[in-house]
């Protein structure tokens, strides 16, 4: 695949990456459940529902790549806290993204808030939340405790700012990428540069891989937006529109309703705002291919995966930095 081509042009190959870190994710996903473990029965039922969810564990191989493609031969051992506690802190917060937004469905299985209820869905999320702090703790490195205290609050900002945005039209693409940023990108950033933390990465070498995490970040969520009105619904596991139907404007609309002429802004409008018709989504896709909000979409996720790649080139060209790259285009060309 070549980084111009659209995503439903190119085959989603995983090979390089997934192979790299498949040993690591492995080692991860067992520390995971011994970690997880609560003398609270409701809490270790719901953690094990969140953890059976599935998912590719790209955070945690995220970690593992960043501190690889520095250090080649670290012991992932050494890996395992780090990688797991970004792990713990991405699920408490779609576990409160889920009460947030009401959201019924995740990867095709009922959210924890649809089975056990808000408030212990909550309650568990904030488990986690200590928990994947808990484990930096023991290992004692301030910086890793710092960052993921940043991550935390970034992220808090990021979901009060989007549902102070819900059926706003006339929010503004600086408003959504702030956003986004805050949520999607600060954390695939600093599971980057807790890897590299993790084998005493040297300064130029945290910020190339903070740089390609932020930048791989906002792709993934620009990517995210899209497959939301095109993906299949059993392949990313939630009905299409969903982001539509909580009243969240992503950039393919964002885009849309700023070309629009004020016939066809009035009509988006009057479409955003009665989405239990099945055909809103189509009607709605339609005018945003129109107006060429799918293709802005798509060719700022591909500038953000460029710049996520350039990001590498001061590092050494071995394995981990190849599977890197490789992931940044998979991030690109996914379906799922």
């Amino acid at each position: 695949m070549t980084l111009n081509q659209h995503p439903e042009e190119s085959p989603s190959s995983q090979s390089l990456w997934l192979e790299t870190a498949s040993p690591d994710i492995d080692a991860v996903e067992h520390y995971l459940r011994r970690e997880v473990i609560s003398s609270v029965s409701i809490i270790a039922e719901l953690n094990s529902h969140v953890l059976n969810a599935g998912g590719k564990r790209l955070r945690p191989a995220l970690v593992c790549l960043s501190a690889r493609c520095v250090d080649a031969a670290v012991k992932v051992d050494t890996l395992l806290p780090v990688a797991a506690s970004l792990e713990l802190l991405h699920m408490a917060s779609l576990m409160h993204d889920d009460v947030v937004d009401n959201t019924n469905m995740r990867r095709g299985r009922k959210t924890a808030n649809a089975l056990y209820g808000n408030g212990v869905s909550v309650l568990t999320g904030d488990f986690l939340l200590a928990r994947s702090v808990q484990l930096l703790a023991n290992v004692g490195d301030l910086r890793l405790i710092r960052a993921i205290s940043d991550v935390s609050s970034s992220l808090a900002e990021g979901e009060v700012m989007q549902a102070l945005l819900v059926g706003d039209t006339n929010v503004t693409e600086e408003q959504y990428l702030e956003v986004i940023g805050k949520k999607t990108a600060m954390l695939i950033e600093v599971c980057c540069r807790c890897g590299a933390i993790a084998v005493d990465a040297s300064e130029q070498e945290q910020a190339a891989l903070q740089s390609y995490g932020y930048n791989l970040g906002m792709a993934f969520q620009m990517v995210d937006d899209l497959l939301d009105y095109m993906g299949d619904p059993q392949r990313i596991g939630k009905p299409c529109g969903s982001d539509l139907a909580e009243g969240k404007f992503t950039l393919p609309l964002i885009y849309a309703l700023e070309k629009a002429s004020s016939s066809q802004r009035e009509q988006m409008v009057i479409l955003a705002e009665d989405t239990t018709s099945p055909l809103v989504l189509q009607q709605m896709s339609a005018l945003i291919t129109e107006l060429g909000g799918f293709e802005f979409t798509r060719q700022r996720a591909l500038n953000y995966t460029k710049q996520a790649v350039q990001s590498l080139d001061t590092l050494h060209n071995n394995r981990g930095k190849r599977a890197l790259v490789d992931l940044a285009r998979f991030v690109v060309a996914r379906d799922v």
